[in-house]
């Protein structure tokens, strides 16, 4: 069986924007701790970032992948779909 992490990531934060790659005291992102966590988890076979925004890809430790996501996820209504 293969397992798969998906790591649901938005760039555009309305509260503190750009939260997840500000870096800590040590120069380590936030983003970069879920990323680890994933990569050295034994049982997780493939590691995904899901955003809306491809630039994000700079961020990505080795190992880790892109799959894009649907913009209407960044709104605040949280999935709900009009139209």
């Amino acid at each position: 069986m293969k397992i798969v992490a998906l790591i649901p990531i938005k760039m555009n934060n309305e509260c503190l924007p750009g939260k997840n790659v500000k870096p800590f005291f040590d120069g380590t992102l936030l983003m970069h701790f879920i990323q680890n966590a994933c990569l050295y988890t034994k049982g997780i076979n493939e590691t995904y970032v899901y955003c809306t925004q491809e630039d994000i890809k700079k961020y990505l430790l080795p190992g880790i992948k892109f799959h894009k996501r649907p913009e209407y996820l960044n709104s605040n209504n949280y999935g709900i779909m009009v139209g």
